[in-house]
């Protein structure tokens, strides 16, 4: 029997992944406060909230398989999170110009009926490129950065400030698809 697959998210970046991997699924929005001051390592922290997420909506449904995910970025000894406004991405962005980023996506997977689950995450890097205050701003106004990790959204406008990524371009978009994978089949679930 095939299992039903829940993602834990209200992300469209994470439900565009899953749609063009052909997963069928549902959405549903963890109700868990996101905190980018743990203190924790960045890798620790993603998991730890990715897993949190995951549990909070596998205690509303009744079966199947719960992905839950989250993605921060670390830059120069900073943790960055997804900014809330407008003057939180701008500094940001200023924080990250010119400089090597480290994008980290944590994923769980639960199995509702028999409660197994399977933590894991992935680093990738970014390299940045040199932004001017003009560009920040221009960028910024386009509301774009608002809600996505460290302000930048690598499948958007923002692409045009990556040099070069070092790693998996679904991780950076915030759902690596061979973490997934793995963390499906070691539950026994087979992803197209």
């Amino acid at each position: 029997m095939k299992q039903k697959i829940i993602l834990a998210s209200s992300s469209l970046r994470r439900k565009q992944i899953l749609r063009k991997a052909g997963i069928e699924f549902r959405a549903i929005t963890p109700r868990v406060r996101e905190n980018a001051s743990l203190a924790l390592p960045p890798r620790k922290h993603v998991e730890a909230l990715a897993e949190r997420k995951a549990l909070e909506v596998a205690r509303r449904v009744r079966g199947g398989i719960v992905i839950g995910a989250d993605t921060l970025l670390a830059c120069k000894g900073k943790t960055l999170g997804k900014p809330r406004n407008m003057g939180q991405a701008s500094a940001m962005l200023k924080h990250m110009s010119g400089c090597r980023v480290d994008v980290y996506t944590g994923v769980a997977v639960i199995d509702v009926k028999t409660g197994r689950k399977v933590v894991d995450s992935e680093k990738a890097t970014l390299l940045m490129k040199k932004m001017t205050g003009e560009e920040i701003r221009e960028y910024v106004r386009t509301g774009e950065p608002i809600g996505k990790a460290g302000a930048i959204a690598i499948q958007g406008i923002g692409a045009k400030f990556i040099s070069l990524v070092s790693g998996s371009r679904s991780n950076v978009m915030g759902l690596p698809l061979q973490i997934l994978r793995r963390s499906l089949k070691r539950l026994g679930v087979e992803m197209a």
